[in-house]
């Protein structure tokens, strides 16, 4: 499915605007003299100057607006061919992007290492044009940009839909870990071992998502509020003087999938006795919420396979057909 592209030196000109700066205003904030010949297009803006824009427009998502340059920067004309990323030197514009850390205040502690806005501008870029282990832009015809809400900036209203793609790009890699050995996609569910681990985590998640999902999120929050008591119990049994760091890192370890990490915490609370009972309510709230949560997933998907299938072009059945069978259970 084509995608839009829109010129970056329009979305210049509209971030210009809403930071309330002339032409000269943004020649000066930008130290680039030129600075028109970038709104204009006759002079394509450089990767090192990116961090200045953005720090003089005063641009809130960075990710969203480096990855707005990226598409426009590779993406061909409708006149070229397809561009490949490993075919052009793309390393070396890779270092000139911005190396600024993103700060997610406190969610910081919900990922293994807090990602840079390169980074996540990347992760765009691989969610909505990774086919088959390469990374390659179709020529497209720049858009004009869309219409959009008083309320709405304009690099949400161009690129804002490609958060979907990021989002079905992290499903497929949880549904492979589940299924399968894949390493790469344990390696991602390792990193989300931290947010997977903490019930506000889950909380905070339900008061952002609303309706049925924010509903079982609260549920999942208790849950894992009972799940961690129950490891203070075994870590107390097991002798650990830092019992609150010893029950969180336990309950990332575990979230993981990383039993291997856990077995000498278990192995020598059980030295010194039995483990403490388990909780059979426990279980067997957790096992009705999966049978919930499925069901509702199932439902979702049927509704959108029947409202998709109309639309369905032949690069979204083999995208499906892939997702399927990097799924599918060995044998």
């Amino acid at each position: 499915m084509a995608h839009p592209i829109y010129r970056f030196g329009e979305i210049l000109r509209e971030l210009r605007k809403g930071a309330g700066l002339t032409v000269l205003g943004a020649a000066e904030a930008t130290e680039y003299g030129n600075y028109e010949r970038w709104e204009s297009g006759i002079t394509r803006v450089g990767a090192q100057h990116l961090g200045a824009i953005a720090d003089a427009f005063a641009v809130e998502d960075v990710p969203m607006f480096l990855y707005a340059w990226l598409v426009d920067r590779f993406a061909p004309t409708p006149k070229q061919g397809a561009v490949d990323l490993a075919q052009v030197n793309f390393t070396k514009v890779y270092r000139e992007l911005p190396r600024t850390i993103v700060d997610l205040a406190e969610r910081n502690d919900w990922v293994v290492e807090p990602p840079r806005h390169t980074d996540l501008a990347l992760l765009y870029l691989v969610a909505r044009y990774r086919r088959n282990q390469r990374m390659v832009l179709p020529p497209a015809a720049r858009k004009p940009l869309p219409a959009r809400a008083v309320d709405e900036d304009v690099l949400t209203s161009a690129y804002g839909d490609v958060i979907d793609d990021v989002v079905r790009l992290a499903a497929r890699m949880l549904l492979r870990a589940g299924r399968s050995e894949d390493l790469d996609a344990r390696a991602a569910v390792s990193n989300l071992a931290p947010l997977l681990s903490k019930p506000q985590a889950f909380a905070a998640l339900a008061d952002e998502v609303g309706g049925p999902l924010a509903m079982e999120l609260r549920r999942f929050a208790c849950l894992s509020c009972r799940v961690r008591d129950g490891l203070s119990g075994v870590v107390n049994q097991a002798g650990d003087t830092t019992m609150s760091d010893a029950v969180a890192d336990l309950a990332v370890r575990l979230a993981a999938g990383d039993l291997d990490a856990a077995a000498p915490t278990f192995a020598a609370a059980l030295e010194r006795g039995p483990l403490p009972d388990v909780d059979t309510s426990l279980v067997v709230d957790m096992e009705a919420m999966r049978q919930r949560v499925e069901s509702h997933i199932e439902t979702e998907v049927r509704r959108e396979v029947i409202e998709r299938s109309a639309e369905l072009d032949v690069d979204d059945l083999f995208d499906a057909l892939e997702v399927v069978t990097a799924a599918a259970p060995a044998g």
